[in-house]
């Protein structure tokens, strides 16, 4: 095939996206749609050799590119434990970055550390249980950068109780913010990516979205629904260039989990059961699966839901070595575990309080 055919060939494929998305009611004509999309990207790797459009002509191809220089990332629940470090790691892949922060004047000294990385960052007020601050941070992340080039829901949290004492604050609030939060950011992202022809979503499930906690129904279900969220987008706006993707992290070590791993029982239990690497997982690990789904090097990956377990998933959990029932041990330190992941505490004083939405 001549160059000029591969040429011709890839502005067939984005003429014939353009009518689709006319055909089914999209915003753009073919001719808006022409105007909008640049000439299909061609990066000469030899004189014979020739990229067009994802399509190679010739047995070589380009590199994994992991950088993100010149991208506009969004981070929900930005200020500290996983979000902070997940907005740590794009700036430093050269990512400009929006903080989705609950309270904007508490950003722990994240948006001062940006800047001095040369990153242009946006603080904004964004609690994810009120739907208008979710959609105008959306909005105000695109008019303030031009562009909105990947979002990370980030922003969740875990109320601890047996299923048969849930009450319906404590499900409604959780729902709310671990999984109708992800889903109307997750759409005011989507239009936004839409129009621009692309996009990167990662979302925020959990390991405990892939088992069955004791205590932890609620929390559990919207990790789980996640999961199955992102597959759901993904099918959706993959025809405009935007890939959907999740990670699932195990236990990891954040400031909301310090006071459980100073409890050494707790500590020497949760390392066992992280059964392949037998460590505690830090944010920046988690991070780092952020940043390759963000990557050019990850544009072949969507619907996908990454587990940073540490290899817990390859063995069956056994409970804590104890005098005990192991139903009841496991039930306790699978409470536990969970409860610090999400960094939710409760007030026993007078009855479980619904706590307050949290950045994790």
């Amino acid at each position: 095939m001549q160059r000029k055919d591969v040429e011709s060939e890839c502005s067939r494929d984005i003429l014939d996206r353009a009518e689709r998305t006319a055909s089914e009611g999209g915003p753009y004509t073919v001719e808006e749609k022409k105007k909008q999309i640049p000439h299909p990207q061609r990066t000469r790797v030899r004189d014979d050799t020739l990229l067009f459009c994802g399509r190679t002509e010739g047995a070589m191809m380009e590199f994994p590119n992991f950088e993100l220089t010149g991208q506009v990332a969004l981070v929900t629940g930005a200020a500290r434990g996983l979000g902070r470090a997940i907005s740590l790691a794009l700036a430093h892949a050269g990512a400009d970055v929006a903080l989705g922060l609950r309270d904007k004047k508490t950003d722990g000294g994240l948006t001062d550390e940006l800047r001095a990385m040369g990153r242009r960052v946006l603080p904004l007020q964004m609690d994810m249980t009120k739907l208008d601050q979710v959609q105008w941070a959306v909005a105000e992340t695109a008019r303030e950068f031009g562009q909105l080039d990947i979002l990370v829901n980030n922003a969740g949290l875990g109320p601890e109780n047996p299923a048969e004492k849930v009450r319906e604050e404590d499900f409604d609030l959780t729902v709310a913010v671990n999984l109708k939060g992800t889903f109307f950011a997750s759409q005011a992202a989507g239009r936004v990516m839409i129009r621009q022809g692309s996009g990167k979503i990662i979302n925020m499930s959990s390991q405990a979205g892939f088992a069955a906690l004791p205590t932890e129904s609620i929390y559990c279900m919207t990790k789980a629904a996640i999961a199955h969220l992102t597959k759901c987008l993904a099918v959706e706006w993959g025809k405009h260039g935007i890939t959907v993707n999740a990670v699932a992290p195990t236990f990891i070590r954040t400031p909301g989990t310090e006071a459980a791993l100073a409890d050494s029982a707790f500590r020497a239990d949760t390392i066992e059961r992280i059964a392949g690497l037998h460590r505690i997982g830090e944010p920046m690990e988690v991070a780092g699966a952020v940043v390759f789904l963000a990557s050019p090097a990850a544009s072949l990956i969507t619907g996908e839901t990454i587990l940073i377990d540490g290899g817990s998933k390859l063995r069956p959990y056994r409970g804590m070595k104890q005098k005990r029932p192991p139903q009841k041990a496991a039930a306790t330190t699978y409470s536990k575990w969970i409860r610090t992941i999400s960094g939710a505490v409760q007030t026993r004083r007078g009855g479980p309080q619904v706590p307050a939405p949290l950045e994790v």
